[in-house]
Order: C-alpha cells, then sequence, then structure tokens
C-alpha cells in the first residue's frame, strides 16, 4: 500500500532519477550513493559449481569423482538450491544425518573434506562467487566426524601373510612394502618419499597430514638392500613402468595385485598398523613410537632431527614382530 501511493506520488521515479537531490533534501545520504551501485552478479547455481569442478579440475578421475559424489551428497540430503541455501542449521542437518549413517569416523572426514574442496576450488581457481562461497565454506567448518565414531580400529598384518607377501613382491615392490613396515608409511606416504630423505641409514621426514610433525625410522639391512636394487631415475624413490612417479592409484593397484599373488587378504594400511602395534606391544617408549608413526611427540623436533637413530627401538621392536 506504502510503496503504491509513493508510486502515484511520482516519490519512487524521483528516487531513481535525483538520487542525490533527494539525499539533500532528506538528508538522507545513503540515498545519494543509489547512482554508484551496479546491479549484483547473479550467484552461480550449484550445477555450474559442479560443471566447474568436472571441467576443471586437474586430479586424477577417481578424486573428481569421490569430491563430486560428496557435493551431490550435501544435495540430495538436505535439498539445497543454492549457494545462500548453505547456512549454518543446513550443515548441522547435513552432520547429523552423516553421523546416522554406519561409516567410520575417518569415511566422514573425507566425506566433509570433500564437499569443502569443491567450494575452495571454485572460488580459489574460478574466481566463483569468492564472497557467497566464503561465507558457505564458514557455515561448512562446523562439519567434523563424530567422535564416537573416530575410535582406532587398528587391523595389523599377520606375522603369516607378511612372510607370504615378501616371497611374492619382486623389483621395486620389494623395496615398498619393506618401507611400508620399517617406517610405518601408508601407500600415499611412501610414494612421496625421495632420495635426499635417506641420511646415514635413516629416514626422517615430515607427516603433512597433521601438520610438520617429524617423523623418523632407522632402516633395516633388509630395506637398505632392497632399496640398493631400485633404480634412481628421479628425486622420487618410486616410479611407474612408463617412467613417471608413481600415483597412490598405481600404488595401490600394485600392493592389490601383490596380495592377490601372495593369496591373502592384506589392505597396504595394515604393514602401517603392524608397525605402530609392534612398536607399543613390545613397550617401546611412547614417544618414539609417535615420532616413528608421525603423530606429534613431547620431544621438540630439532631434538630428533639430531639425534635420528633414537628411534632405533621402535624399529628394532617391528623387526623382532616380523622376522625374528
Amino acid at each position: 500500500m506504502l510503496l503504491a501511493k509513493l508510486n502515484e506520488a511520482g516519490v519512487l521515479d524521483l528516487i531513481r532519477r535525483q538520487p542525490l537531490r533527494i539525499a539533500e533534501l532528506t538528508g538522507v545520504e545513503q540515498i545519494g550513493y543509489l547512482q554508484n551501485l551496479t546491479p549484483p552478479e547473479p550467484l552461480p547455481s550449484l550445477d555450474d559449481l559442479e560443471a566447474a569442478w568436472k571441467d576443471y579440475a586437474k586430479c586424477s578421475a577417481g578424486q573428481r569423482q569421490k569430491v563430486l559424489r560428496a557435493f551431490q551428497d550435501l544435495r540430495a540430503t538436505t535439498r539445497i538450491d543454492g549457494l545462500r541455501s548453505i547456512t549454518p542449521a543446513a550443515a548441522v542437518a547435513f552432520q547429523d544425518a552423516v553421523y546416522a549413517r554406519d561409516v567410520s569416523g575417518k569415511q566422514q572426514s573425507h566425506l566433509f573434506s570433500s564437499i569443502r574442496t569443491l567450494l575452495r576450488f571454485c572460488r580459489n581457481k574460478r574466481a566463483m562467487a569468492p564472497e557467497a562461497i566464503a561465507k558457505a565454506l564458514e557455515h561448512l567448518s562446523m562439519l567434523t566426524p563424530d567422535e564416537s565414531a573416530t575410535a582406532l580400529d587398528p587391523k595389523p598384518v599377520e606375522r603369516t601373510d607378511w612372510d607370504k607377501l615378501l616371497a611374492k613382491a619382486k623389483g621395486d615392490d620389494v623395496a615398498m612394502i619393506l618401507l611400508m613396515l620399517n617406517g610405518a608409511f601408508y601407500a600415499k606416504e611412501v610414494i612421496e618419499l625421495e632420495w635426499s630423505d635417506i641420511k646415514n641409514g635413516c629416514i626422517t621426514t615430515n607427516r603433512n597430514k597433521t601438520g610438520k610433525c617429524v617423523r623418523v625410522c632407522v632402516l633395516w639391512q633388509e630395506t637398505i638392500g632392497a632399496l640398493t636394487r631400485v633404480k634412481r631415475r628421479g628425486e622420487k624413490i618410486f616410479f611407474n613402468y612408463a617412467g613417471t612417479p608413481i600415483t597412490i592409484s598405481g600404488a595401490q593397484l600394485r600392493f592389490s595385485k601383490l596380495a592377490t599373488a601372495a593369496d591373502v587378504s592384506v589392505t597396504a594400511s595394515q604393514l602401517r598398523d603392524g608397525a605402530y602395534t609392534a612398536a607399543v606391544a613390545a613397550g617401546v617408549n611412547s614417544e618414539l613410537s609417535k615420532i616413528l608413526v608421525g603423530h606429534r611427540s613431547g620431544l621438540q623436533d630439532n631434538y630428533v632431527l639430531r639425534r635420528p637413530a633414537m628411534v632405533a627401538p621402535a624399529c628394532q621392536a617391528v623387526y623382532d614382530a616380523y622376522f625374528a
């Protein structure tokens, strides 16, 4: 009703045509700024965001699909219809729905992280709606794994299965699996190792997953021997058959083929679980065990770097469990 009366009196038209004059007459300075305003650009749709990720994300096809599925999960579960729909309430609703599923804390973490990855990519790499996406990411930052689902459930490789794996391994795979057990490395971590990480019979590096925590392992003679048989083709230690650094998918495929050949049902992460479990079970100082696996310890990093051989008891405990 008020707008209709204002329109009849020509006030609205006058505001549009002479905002500065109206500002002077009314004393409302903000009206004078209307002439400098530009119409806001329409926000990209959620389909636009997905298309940008599919067309431009530089990652493996598997990773691209994983991130896309996570974002589509958010859309389907919360029925959001645009960036403005990603509110704190929507984030809480999605988190509650994920908590109700029978999935581990690690799976929850990967799901939440993948959703944020797509949005950050669109904002940072494609310059799409940076302010709106920043606000959406702020709301989605509350997505955290359910603490009751994040309890550790280690599945250490059995000694008999380890023996079968080592017996069937050939070429670079021998060094790869020895390093994974010797240094409690995941497959992703072992393929990132470089020759320069090896000094005086030790590997000194960082575990980026939890920050810059120093991690160290003292190499067994078996591991050193296997490494001497690996051909140096660049800074990285492990390369694929095409002559380029091996990817995580390639490493996982290699390990899967090795497990099949050895007739064992073992995953690559079980070698890391085996190393950590062996060190803890042997009563090794907990700080040394943490340094081996790359967890934050009570020891200063510079102290560990000066004396990497201090981790020898943890590595010896792993050796005794799987070779003695």
